[in-house]
């Protein structure tokens, strides 16, 4: 029996909660409306989710339905939302799931079913204010089940947007944290960045002051819209030490949740900045023997479908640094064969067919970015990358023009994507123009400052490739754009993955 026959059945009188016994009882619910909701879900068991969602309709839509209690009102909404979704038609589950939202007892699932569906049409300011508002009423259960969900939400607006500043202000002020790994840093120099442009330097020197994390410690540094309002006591030798301290405090998360392998994969990457790659591995060694005595059914780790990948990941990079590349090579095929949710691992397969190419694999990296299905704009441009790679290392010039006439027409996905794409074809002086302008860029000059700072070296799988990439950084054009956006600077530590 599905949820929503259970809820037919019985009678939807009393889903206003046991605590309204001595309240009104709404009027019986009429044998029209349930016959009505027993059709739907009939449908439904028939996956005719388009149908279902009518028969609920036509529910609402008899004399009987106006006289249903509003909380039964809203599940009917909800269903008939979730169904039209399932059935492709978004616009007719956004209609519903938005009339869902207004009922003044919505629940959390509510308010994320008309994210979701906002985001699959594209409407990401909506997506940011809806997320906004559940934040303010479930703060903890959002930061809970939701956190990945509340930053794609951030990101996917544009800078520009007053929903997504208002968003980040909901989550500072509210303490918004990662379920599993503490203060979201990223949000909070994503929020600096927003004060900043409207002038408001006192609110954005208050959020930097409290920023730690190594990485965008960096971006603090290197970047010369902070110098007015980040600690002007802050150099690049406190980076060990607070590489150190990130390391410790996740070691500590890890020992307290040790269901969570999220947590590990993050740990990684602080041992990664630290140089400590063989504990890096021996990290993930530890975990896939814990997972592989495991003597029942199911996962050991809350998260093993969205974070495992991620962990194999970071010990691929660090077998890379030790100098170990057939090993590493095999744990990033790990890492692509760790499923995520029944799905292919977009992120992991194409990583693991970019590293193909460099360890002199073209052909077999070919088939490996053929074999991702369904994947975002931005992972399009890292397959096509990735085609146009091997199409240079197999000498197929036709397959290397057209993907990197993909990459040309489609290059605000992945701006740096199709830079590195330019040097990798021997374009040095367009690949150097691709980086300035993406320098001159405000909405990509902080990734891009960052990807040009000189970490201490490690071992890398193309050193050649590096070797170019070095040599872009020291045109006279190329510095002159650094400088005038930021700095160069030689850090202490490797770089975090």
């Amino acid at each position: 029996m599905t949820a929503l026959r259970a809820l037919a059945l019985a009678g939807l009188l009393a889903l206003s909660g046991a605590g309204a016994a001595q309240a009104p009882q709404p009027a019986p619910v009429s044998d029209a409306v349930l016959a009505k909701v027993r059709a739907s879900d009939q449908a439904a068991g028939r996956e005719d989710f388009s149908a279902a969602a009518d028969r609920l309709a036509e529910a609402l839509e008899l004399p009987e339905g106006a006289s249903l209690a509003p909380t039964a009102q809203r599940r009917l909404h909800a269903y008939i939302a979730r169904y039209a979704a399932w059935s492709g038609d978004l616009p007719r589950g956004l209609r519903h799931a938005r009339l869902t939202t207004g009922f003044a007892d919505a629940e959390l699932e509510d308010w994320a079913m008309h994210a979701y569906i906002a985001r699959d049409l594209g409407l990401h300011d909506e997506v940011a204010d809806t997320f906004r508002e559940a934040f303010r009423r479930w703060p903890r259960q959002v930061r809970q089940d939701h956190d990945l969900d509340v930053a794609q939400a951030v990101w996917a607006t544009d800078f520009d947007s007053p929903a997504r500043y208002a968003l980040l202000k909901a989550l500072y002020e509210g303490g918004f944290e990662w379920a599993w790994t503490g203060p979201a840093d990223e949000l909070r120099l994503d929020l600096a960045l927003q004060h900043l442009a409207r002038g408001e330097q006192a609110a954005a020197r208050e959020v930097v002051a409290g920023i730690t994390h190594p990485r965008l410690v960096i971006e603090l540094l290197a970047d010369r819209r902070y110098d007015a309002v980040r600690d002007p006591a802050l150099t690049a030798e406190a980076l060990p030490r607070l590489a150190r301290r990130r390391a410790d405090d996740l070691r500590a998360r890890a020992l307290l949740d040790s269901g969570v392998v999220g947590i590990q994969a993050e740990y990684a990457s602080a041992l990664l900045m630290l140089g400590e790659n063989e504990d890096v591995v021996a990290l993930a060694e530890q975990v896939a023997a814990t997972i592989a005595d495991n003597p029942f059914k199911g996962d050991v780790y809350v998260d093993q479908h969205e974070q495992l990948s991620w962990l194999y990941d970071r010990a691929g990079e660090a077998l890379v640094r030790l100098g170990r590349k057939d090993e590493a090579i095999a744990m990033y095929r790990r890492a692509a064969a760790t499923r995520e949710d029944g799905q292919d691992n977009v992120s992991q397969v194409l990583t693991l067919a970019h590293h193909l190419v460099s360890a002199g694999q073209p052909r077999e990296a070919l088939e490996v970015a053929a074999s991702v299905g369904r994947m975002s704009p931005f992972g399009r441009m890292v397959q096509a990358s990735v085609q146009h790679r091997a199409a240079l290392a197999l000498g197929d010039q036709e397959a290397a023009d057209a993907a990197l006439g993909y990459l040309r027409d489609n290059r605000e996905q992945g701006e740096s994507v199709y830079a590195e794409a330019l040097l990798d074809r021997g374009q040095d002086d367009a690949a150097a123009a691709a980086l300035v302008a993406n320098l001159e860029n405000p909405v990509e000059r902080g990734d891009t400052l960052y990807s040009v700072q000189r970490f201490r070296d490690s071992a890398s799988l193309e050193p050649a490739r590096d070797a170019r990439w070095r040599a872009m950084l020291e045109r006279e054009d190329v510095q002159a754009a650094i400088n005038r956006h930021g700095r160069l600077l030689e850090l202490p530590i490797h770089a975090p993955w």
